[in-house]
């Protein structure tokens, strides 16, 4: 997706789904969504399995967003858990996910970083998904879901 990629050159993030809802400044692409709330969080389970990615999130309650942490769970339908405690889908307004993994490799070697974003581009896109490309993490725009 060439929009998707001039993002990366300091434009305006651009997002991909169906909905015509004006957020300024941010450009988007109609696509259409079929994918629900708790699917797009097994998949990103599914995509995560034992790695160490960071995921935060931001209620649509809160100011800001919460930290990056790597504790994310989905224990039941309609609620995610991480850090902060359980929230309820309808409480969440998006969910970030750092693109760059850290591994460690050894106590003097500098830990290496990856860049999963083609694998979560990919992933997103096949189930169109929506997302928003930024330089360190990708967002998903929770509140826009099924």
């Amino acid at each position: 997706m060439q929009s998707l990629a001039q993002s990366r050159n300091g434009s305006t993030p651009q997002i991909a789904f169906q909905r015509e809802i004006p957020i300024q400044g941010w450009k988007y692409r109609r696509t259409q969504i079929m994918i629900s709330k708790g699917e797009i969080i097994n998949l990103l389970l599914q995509l995560r399995g034992n790695k160490t990615w960071l995921f935060r999130l931001k209620t649509i309650a809160a100011t800001g967003p919460t930290t990056w942490s790597s504790f994310f769970i989905h224990p039941t339908d309609n609620y995610i858990e991480t850090d902060p405690g359980p929230i309820a889908f309808r409480e969440i307004d998006y969910i970030d996910i750092n693109v760059f993994e850290e591994i460690e490799i050894g106590k003097l070697v500098p830990k290496k970083k990856l860049n999963n974003s083609n694998l979560i581009q990919t992933e997103l896109q096949l189930q169109n998904a929506p997302y928003l490309e930024f330089e360190e993490f990708i967002r998903i725009p929770f509140r826009r879901l099924l």
